[in-house]
């Protein structure tokens, strides 16, 4: 079964106050985020409904796409989507599907035992295998995925996340925990992790989570425990980051922290020894992950290297970009650009007009006016060596 999924904007007034109005606007539609779907579940003996989103580009494209799970979908999924678009509009993360996942009992499915204040919880299990044996092939059967999952979680929903890097590390790439609930049961995720072999061992992993403060009670001081625990296993195959977010609340710290925690765990992320070697090493480091390097990451990078002083990595990418894609003329524009500021005028040159060649070729005017502009002034400036 599938529903869509609408974000409706209201605006509510005193009719009163607008009676002598001229002017009166119509509704032409609501605003479709997303696809709602119902999966018969087996692992919980009962119907589950999620939420899926898919970039705007999707359905143009054969392009795959990494995954990103939010738990109390009912709560999050929206705002989860509206943070996703924009970073990835920004070019700050890669476009991503948003799943969001409702819950149904909290206390029960993402709890890993059963609390004095909670009998019924304990309930993590099933609902773990709900989401590996279930949802898992029901996303990727539907829709071109890259073997990239996070799973997001806030308070109860981000103890799930600990205990699923902890025990299932298998299911997912990356975590964002904000303000986990990790004193439940007396820390007993604690004390699940600490005989546990690193989690991480043979796949690279990236785990985020995040707590209010200053405060000092028994949810700030078990999240610090649990940090130091993280952060003595932290390493190459482990990526760990513990913040302290002052002035936030329980509540008010998610969207900070989600915005921060995508952007600590995206795809995109490169260690420093692979960009220390340039495109050669980054190339390695994304095969050996699984991740393709996509026009936007490079793009991403190249800029990322111009900024840093370091122009031979960034030419390097726009040259391997162009030998990918040779009818971008935006491409070569950059790689021109770059040239031209290293001092390689005869460089910069060449790729300006190849570039008002593609331009010229598409149609697009006002790139033609900026090519032959560019080429007029790299011709008076080599004149006048």
């Amino acid at each position: 079964m599938k529903q869509h999924v609408l974000l409706a904007v209201w605006m509510v007034t005193a009719a009163s106050s607008f009676s002598n109005a001229s002017a009166q606007g119509s509704s032409t539609g609501a605003v479709e985020i997303g696809q709602t779907y119902t999966i018969e579940s087996k692992a919980l003996q009962e119907s589950r409904t999620i939420h899926v989103y898919v970039p705007p580009g999707y359905t143009s494209t054969a392009a795959r796409y990494p995954v990103l799970y939010v738990l109390d979908g009912q709560n999050y999924f929206v705002p989860a989507v509206g943070v996703v678009r924009y970073l990835a509009m920004m070019d700050l993360l890669p476009e991503m599907l948003v799943v969001g996942i409702p819950s149904r009992d909290r206390l029960k499915e993402y709890t890993p035992t059963k609390d004095a204040r909670s009998p019924s919880g304990g309930g993590i299990g099933p609902f773990l295998t709900f989401v590996n044996d279930e949802l898992f092939p029901f996303i990727e059967g539907r829709y071109r995925t890259l073997p990239y999952r996070i799973l997001s979680g806030h308070s109860l929903g981000g103890l799930c996340v600990l205990y699923a890097f902890v025990k299932r590390p298998e299911m997912f790439s990356a975590y964002i925990a904000i303000s986990p609930s990790v004193y439940w049961d007396n820390s007993v995720l604690a004390r699940i992790a600490e005989p546990a072999p690193n989690a991480s061992a043979g796949a690279r992993k990236a785990v985020y989570s995040s707590v209010e403060g200053p405060s000092d009670n028994l949810h700030t001081r078990t999240n610090a425990e649990f940090a130091r625990l993280l952060n003595a296993r932290a390493g190459q195959q482990l990526r760990y980051r513990f913040a302290t977010l002052d002035r936030e609340t329980h509540t008010s710290l998610w969207i900070k922290s989600f915005d921060d925690g995508l952007r600590f765990v995206s795809p995109w992320y490169v260690p420093e020894a692979a960009l220390n070697g340039g495109l050669v090493t980054i190339r390695k480091y994304f095969e050996a992950a699984g991740y393709p390097l996509s026009e936007s990451l490079l793009q991403k990078l190249a800029e990322d290297f111009y900024a840093a002083g370091k122009r031979k990595h960034a030419i390097e990418i726009l040259e391997y970009m162009i030998a990918a894609n040779p009818k971008s003329a935006d491409t070569y524009h950059g790689l021109a650009d770059y040239c031209r500021e290293d001092g390689q005028l005869e460089r910069a040159l060449a790729a300006y007009r190849k570039g008002l060649e593609m331009a010229q070729a598409s149609g697009n005017r006002t790139l033609v006016e900026l090519f032959t502009q560019h080429i007029d002034e790299i011709q008076k400036l080599m004149a006048k060596k």
